[in-house]
């Protein structure tokens, strides 16, 4: 019996270990399976790995241009140094070398040369001048292991110029500005060398070798015009230091016929070529010290463009919109008259004039624009009505993005048409209770400089390939057809006059007609109100070539008002831009001070030459003494005087000179200025615009018949 058991127990042993080896086999068999089959597309990827070398060729970002085909942005090669560690055999003598050649620790370097990875990166964005020292190393001692790569690096030459516009690179895509609404353009396509290895890296011989090349990304030519760019930047951040502007500033010059964007300037701005700052001395000091969060709140606000994606309350250069809307829906003329008293009420609200002590009484529209009277443009928007003055907001484009292509726009925001009482339409009229954007103010301004069409902003004219043929071109397009020609027409008409004899003289250039308006849009309620100083200029404005907005955010200098502050700096923006253009000043005899001829010298000459010389120049005469050559002058030779000033000729040597007395001017415009002076013999250099202020030489001085008196005129600060 005892036998009997035994051999049942090693009958049960022997059946159950059978029972195990066949669930071993059986699980075997299944993991065997599941590994060929289901899991076959991994081991595949995994075996290719292993047996192969996958080597990344980088492409080019495409480049970006100016429309003076200056490069704004461009990428350039450099190199990365690898290692295979596993090909490594003298590690010690490896490191010594790339870390003298690479500037880099040893120890760092011998330590990565031993890690246990299939490669690692020693260094990047390498000079190709080191990298080749070790490429001679390499060929010196038959090493084996390393390897360098190509690749491409952003680099933006002229630092801030149009920081905003151009926006900047990261690692691997766009992240600002042009760099990101276009990276799928400027974009490139890798290439790969992939080829054969063993276990340890090596090529395996007689294998092949597949290569395929990268596609470089394509170019783009900006309407940006990197000189008119650079004049706004250096007018706007001086006005910006000058005036403590507490949020910067803007400045915006378009062509109105195309829609071109030809500057956009956004103070304080940054270096593309290091974006993450800090941005200055005072944020170097503190910037290791602060949270991530204060950084990025920092870096935001930097790279934010104010010009197309903050909105505010434009003040007295909306008039502009509404006179456009009065004049073009035919309910007004630029001879309508209207009343000052100071000050008006509506709906129970008194709102003031700029000059409510002494009202401006009864003035045509045209004087309304010139004198920027918020009474009469509130008497304008109620006449016209809340629908007929919505049609044309809407028309100019304030409740809608403009299209420009650029990331981060936003778009105007008005009061809901049925929301709109008296009081809504009175201080929509003159500029406040709204909020729109830089860009679409600009935008509307060029509407009515482009004899009323509207047209699309634009900031990228071409695509181009590698080899710059063009690709694509980005045409002009208009949008509508705002308000007549007629009407913008007369509306420019008036604008002329507000820098001519209005509350824009200060953007008055000698020899140009200019068109323009202020602006004082007061922000926020009570305490925490702030101000934009603004101005808006069209030049020239009998053909319209540029519009030029500037926009000053909370000063705190002397002044807060558009007409001090924003309209000196347009001037200065549009006087080196004309220039640049080459646009040629207009020739207006009729209108003192606005164009200035140079006295020739007749000295010596016979009479009626000098006569005739004087002539061809646009310069009358008077002859004191009877001979026939001209033995002195006055003025002298080469003093710049205004057209149709009379040139006292002597024709007899030692013939005593006239003299007259200087009367005083001061208090006249410049046209009764020049008539008084004129009546007794002198010539007038007049400076400004306004009222005179000065002049020289004194009031009752004794001069020379014929000489000049320079007189300073001025503009009482407004708006």
């Amino acid at each position: 019996m005892a036998k009997e058991s035994v051999k049942i127990k090693t009958k049960h042993r022997i059946i159950f270990l059978l029972v195990i080896s066949c669930l071993a086999l059986i699980a075997l068999i299944f993991k065997t399976a599941w590994i060929q089959i289901v899991d076959s597309d991994w081991l595949q990827k995994k075996a290719y790995e292993s047996q192969t070398r996958d080597r990344t060729i980088s492409s080019k970002r495409g480049t970006i241009y100016s429309s003076d085909n200056t490069i704004l942005a461009k990428s350039y090669s450099v190199e990365t140094v690898k290692v295979i560690p596993a090909q490594v055999t003298n590690q010690a003598e490896m490191a010594t070398k790339l870390s003298e050649i690479l500037e880099l620790d040893y120890q760092e370097v011998y330590d990565k040369l031993g890690e246990k990875v299939s490669e690692v990166t020693i260094k990047d964005n390498v000079d190709k001048e080191k990298t080749d020292l070790i490429r001679q190393w390499i060929l010196d001692t038959k090493s084996k292991g390393i390897k360098i790569d190509e690749s491409v690096k952003r680099f933006y030459p002229n630092n801030n110029l149009a920081s905003h516009v151009i926006g900047f690179y990261g690692t691997d895509k766009g992240l600002y500005g042009i760099e990101k609404s276009y990276d799928d353009v400027l974009t490139g396509t890798p290439g790969r060398i992939i080829s054969e290895t063993d276990g340890r890296g090596n090529n395996i011989p007689f294998s092949s070798e597949s290569y395929y090349a990268a596609q470089d990304g394509r170019d783009l030519v900006l309407s940006i015009d990197s000189s008119i760019q650079y004049f706004a930047e250096k007018y706007l951040e001086k006005a910006v230091v000058d005036n403590k502007c507490n949020k910067g500033g803007v400045a915006i010059v378009m062509k109105p016929t195309t829609g071109d964007v030809l500057a956009m300037a956004v103070k304080p701005d940054f270096d593309l070529n290091t974006p993450f700052g800090p941005y200055n001395d005072e944020q170097e000091e503190i910037w290791d010290t602060i949270t991530s969060e204060e950084k990025r709140n920092i870096r935001e606000s930097m790279w934010r463009n104010n010009a197309i994606s903050d909105t505010y309350e434009p003040g007295s250069t909306f008039k502009v919109i509404t006179a456009s809307a009065a004049i073009d829906s035919g309910k007004f003329t630029t001879d309508s008259k209207m009343v000052c008293t100071g000050s008006i009420t509506i709906a129970g609200s008194t709102m003031k004039c700029w000059r409510y002590y002494r009202p401006h009484g009864t003035q045509t529209f045209t004087e309304a624009l010139m004198n920027s009277c918020n009474p009469a443009f509130i008497s304008v928007g109620l006449a016209i009505g809340k629908e007929t003055l919505r049609k044309y907001i809407d028309a100019f484009g304030f409740t809608e993005k403009t299209g420009i292509d650029l990331p981060g726009e936003a778009s105007g925001v008005f009061h809901a048409i049925q929301a709109m009482r008296d009081t809504e339409v009175a201080t929509t009229a003159f500029g406040q209770r709204f909020n729109i954007t830089p860009i679409e103010l600009v935008t509307a301004i060029s509407a009515v400089a482009n004899d009323g069409k509207l047209m699309k902003p634009r900031i990228v004219k071409e695509i181009r390939d590698a080899e710059g043929n063009t690709i694509s071109e980005i045409k002009p397009e208009v949008v509508r057809q705002v308000i007549s020609k007629e009407a913008a027409e007369t509306v420019k008409t008036m604008m002329e006059r507000v820098v001519d004899k209005g509350t824009g003289g200060n953007a008055y250039i000698k020899g140009y007609r200019i068109g323009g308006k202020t602006g004082t849009g007061e922000q926020g309620i009570g305490a925490s109100t702030w101000y934009v100083a603004s101005f808006v200029g069209v030049a020239p404005i009998e053909k319209p070539e540029v519009v030029v907005l500037v926009a000053l955010f909370d000063p705190k200098g002397d002044s807060h008002g558009g007409g001090a502050i924003a309209a000196p700096v347009v001037k200065n923006i549009l006087a080196d831009t004309l220039s640049y253009l080459q646009i040629n000043p207009y020739i207006d005899p009729n209108d003192p001070g606005k164009t200035t001829i140079s006295v020739p010298n007749v000295r010596g000459m016979d009479l009626e030459e000098a006569i005739k010389t004087l002539k061809n120049v646009g310069l009358s005469y008077s002859t004191q003494g009877k001979g026939n050559k001209v033995a002195d002058q006055i003025p002298k030779a080469n003093i710049e005087v205004i057209a149709n000033s009379k040139i006292i000729l002597y024709t007899e040597e030692g013939v005593e000179k006239l003299k007259v007395t200087v009367p005083s001017v001061v208090g006249q415009s410049p046209n009764n200025a020049a008539e008084i002076l004129k009546n007794v013999g002198l010539n007038i250099n007049a400076d400004g615009l306004g009222v005179a202020d000065s002049q020289e030489p004194a009031a009752g001085t004794q001069v020379d018949k014929g000489s000049i008196v320079n007189v300073k005129f001025r503009i009482k600060e407004v708006d």
